[in-house]
């Protein structure tokens, strides 16, 4: 995964030969819920090669979407998009802010902190809609997270105009919400709700 991750090329062709050896529809780039904090700042450490996420120590990135791997992650969907975008669904998948904050700041503090990841999802979700996928899916896996607060609508509300503005649906996953609890997220107005 490392070696796959760091390298745009491999990256791109492994997740081709994988989407046609099985008949898949669509094809997801950057479904590491560490890419995002990794280029927001945390260091990764690799142990039989997952990355784990290390605490956040020092400033936020100023650049995320040049940071660690998220920028393998979006060359790898620039080349990926560019090829297959007639026959397949492209899709790319990035961490949200309640859980990018949780993952920065801590479950305690995090949730109550996502004004400050603002900054660096709009860069990173703007440079992925500059790729032209089909949906920009953010992936949220946060257990404390019953419900978005106004401050999570007015982010998710920014990212979605940026999508918007490049024609790029958006959509949320949301680890451990079942049918019945997804009503408080209905008010983020998602094209795609993925829950498992």
């Amino acid at each position: 995964m490392e070696t796959l991750t760091s390298d745009p090329t491999l990256w791109a062709n492994s997740l081709m030969k994988t989407t046609k050896l099985f008949g898949l529809d669509g094809v997801v780039v950057g479904l590491d819920v560490t890419l995002m904090a990794e280029a927001s700042g945390c260091p990764v450490k690799w142990e039989e090669d997952r990355p784990i996420l290390m605490p956040l120590q020092g400033d936020l990135s100023d650049e995320p979407e040049r940071s660690g791997r998220i920028q393998h992650a979006l060359e790898t969907a620039r080349r990926l998009f560019d090829t297959c975008r007639s026959e397949l669904a492209c899709l790319v998948a990035l961490t949200g802010p309640v859980t990018l904050a949780s993952q920065l700041f801590g479950p305690e503090e995090g949730p109550e902190r996502t004004r400050e990841v603002k900054p660096l999802l709009v860069r990173v979700v703007e440079a992925f809609c500059a790729t032209r996928p089909d949906v920009l899916l953010f992936l949220e896996d946060s257990p404390a997270w019953t419900g978005p607060t106004p401050a999570h609508r007015r982010i998710y509300n920014t990212l979605k105009n940026i999508a918007s503005h490049y024609d790029v649906h958006s959509g949320l996953y949301l680890h451990g919400v079942g049918s019945q609890d997804l009503s408080g997220f209905s008010a983020l107005d998602m094209a795609v709700y993925i829950l498992g």
